[in-house]
């Protein structure tokens, strides 16, 4: 390259630059959510979004599933063997296994439409991620 081409080059570099629009990233709206909207728990340890479009939030005091206007709580009242929730997962069938340190629980929503009563935990199992997912499978 000879020197006298290379001021004409920064010459022609310059004006594209100066002529090409600005390129900007689009900003996506975040939302952050806590316990004074309604969230179980501010400590998150999975979020997960199921067949229906709900996001279900596991939490260390409970389990919550948002359906984009509010949240529906879930703990020990509806039968979850223990307040922290590691993990959840949905079956084929559309049931769902919760895991907790106590265990492995499942609901049924079909079973209970108004509340939903969360049975089956099995209590000696260490409620994983690697569990629950084996467990839905089934």
């Amino acid at each position: 390259m000879r020197p006298k081409s290379i001021p004409w080059l920064i010459l022609c570099w310059l004006t594209w630059l100066a002529f090409t629009p600005n390129v900007h990233s689009e900003q996506l709206p975040v939302k952050t959510y806590t316990t004074a909207d309604g969230l179980a728990g501010d400590e998150v340890f999975r979020i997960y979004q199921d067949s229906h479009g709900f996001i279900w939030f596991c939490t260390g005091e409970g389990l919550s599933r948002f359906d984009g206007y509010k949240f529906t709580n879930y703990g020990g009242a509806q039968g979850l063997p223990h307040r922290m929730i590691t993990d959840i997962v949905e079956t084929s069938s559309g049931e769902y296994w919760i895991a907790t340190p106590a265990g492995l629980a499942k609901y049924d929503p079909a079973a209970s439409k108004q509340t939903a009563q969360v049975s089956e935990g099995k209590n000696g199992s260490e409620g994983n991620a690697e569990t629950a997912r084996t467990d839905a499978k089934k």
